[in-house]
């Protein structure tokens, strides 16, 4: 039986050292071939997923936020109250915050500090 519907989250699931290897490219376009439709999710922003030239159907980015066709038309955009990104920001001010948009990542962080916070997140050791 075809698969009709394959509808995946990426990284730690679909996804093989941050890349889609040539075996899960395979599946996706069996899937597709046999008319099914591949809708990808994510927290990563679009032009990260973008730039792994995806065969997809959908593409859900920003946990839910940002919505795009198969042809990279964003059909839908929920943004955050403008007030609340502020008050949020200025409530979090001495700590490092990262802020993820459609167009890329913000932060009030160090690269350094980034570095660190993304090893501790993967429970790997500062170098």
């Amino acid at each position: 039986m075809a698969v009709k519907l394959f509808f995946t989250d990426l990284d730690g699931t679909l996804m093989v050292n941050h890349r889609l290897d040539s075996r899960i490219r395979q599946g996706i376009e069996t899937i597709r071939r046999q008319g099914g439709h591949v809708i990808f999710n994510t927290g990563r922003p679009p032009m990260s997923v973008w730039q792994m030239q995806p065969e997809v159907d959908w593409l859900i980015c920003a946990n839910g936020a940002l919505i795009y066709d198969g042809e990279g038309e964003l059909v839908s955009e929920k943004r955050i109250n403008p007030k609340d990104l502020r008050d949020f920001v200025m409530t979090f001010a001495g700590d490092p915050i990262e802020i993820v948009t459609k167009d890329g990542v913000y932060s009030n962080a160090s690269l350094g500090e980034l570095s660190r916070m993304f090893l501790k997140r993967k429970g790997l050791p500062a170098i």
